[in-house]
């Protein structure tokens, strides 16, 4: 059985929740944690009658082995990916814009990966491009560090770079 993907952190939470409520499953909270921004995200879960559970902090920590959640859980579906043609599409539909593609290439650090991704966002890069193999994954840590931005940008992953 394939296992939710989780977002956690307040800033990342909240991104998530500006461009894709409709793909979260639910949403823990630290028992114990008070904040404006979490307020929010209740508030908007609630719209969204979505399921919120209370939490004791370590219980969040189990969930998302001890990374620093900030008193916030997400659990989120998968965008539905086609990886067949992706780049092709991406190249295509682009066309009649001048595209920055960012190409990565052997990025094994998730911090360094989600640092990349939030400055691609910023400076406006159209997509980002890693490899399969031998390099870091869009994973919780990369979403994390990556603040949110993982999920304003595609991000495409093909079996090699050739130069």
């Amino acid at each position: 059985m394939k296992k939710n993907k989780k977002i956690y952190g307040i800033h990342p939470v909240n991104e998530f929740f500006k461009t894709s409520p409709h793909r979260v499953l639910n949403i823990s909270i630290q028992k114990s944690i008070r904040s404006k921004l979490i307020e929010n995200i209740c508030e908007t879960a609630k719209k969204h009658k979505l399921p919120i559970k209370v939490l004791k902090k370590d219980q969040l920590n189990k969930m998302v082995n001890s990374e620093n959640h900030q008193g916030i859980v997400i659990e989120i579906k998968e965008k539905s990916r086609d990886s067949t043609n992706q780049l092709e599409t991406i190249l295509k539909s682009n066309m009649d814009i001048q595209p920055i593609y960012l190409i990565l290439d052997s990025i094994q650090d998730p911090h360094n990966l989600g640092a990349c991704i939030r400055s691609a966002v910023a400076a406006n890069v159209s997509a980002i491009i890693i490899p399969k193999n031998r390099a870091a994954t869009v994973n919780e840590t990369v979403k994390k560090v990556a603040c949110g931005a993982a999920e304003n940008l595609t991000i495409v992953t093909v079996v090699t770079i050739v130069a």
